[in-house]
């Protein structure tokens, strides 16, 4: 039994190889350049992703000025958006967090926290580290 259980992993094992081996050969024929690793590869990725948050914000960003200037707490907000049925991005229930990412990303679309380690002197080992961003209003 248990060496049918062999004959039968070593089969799937050549299968997969198989697969593998002609998908990798359908890539190149289609002009896909292998093995690229880091930004460069990812660059297009990074780049599709951040064009479609931006769209998703800028259809947001009206029914987020509304629901500032009528007081609204994050929280009622978030609620709101989920009884008027407006979805996320990938098609969820809105959360608290989701709505502080939009919020963020229309204050300062440009955002990016950059921390500043501390120094390893005895002053400030118990302090934590310092966080900035390149807009200023967003410090405030």
């Amino acid at each position: 039994m248990i060496q049918m259980h062999a004959v039968m992993s070593e089969w799937e094992r050549d299968q997969i190889s198989i697969r593998t081996k002609a998908a990798l050969a359908a890539d190149k024929a289609r002009g896909v350049k292998l093995g690229t690793a880091g930004k460069a590869n990812l660059k297009q990725n990074i780049e599709e992703r951040k064009n479609t948050a931006d769209a998703f914000v800028a259809k947001l960003a009206g029914v987020i000025h509304g629901f500032k200037s009528s007081g609204l707490s994050q929280r009622a907000m978030v609620t709101q958006l989920n009884q008027l049925g407006i979805r996320t991005a990938k098609g969820r229930e809105s959360s608290l967090i989701q709505l502080q990412r939009v919020i963020a990303r229309i204050t300062c679309p440009t955002e990016i926290a950059i921390i500043k380690q501390p120094m390893p002197d005895e002053n400030r080992l118990n302090q934590k580290p310092e966080s900035e961003t390149k807009c200023d209003h967003a410090r405030n």
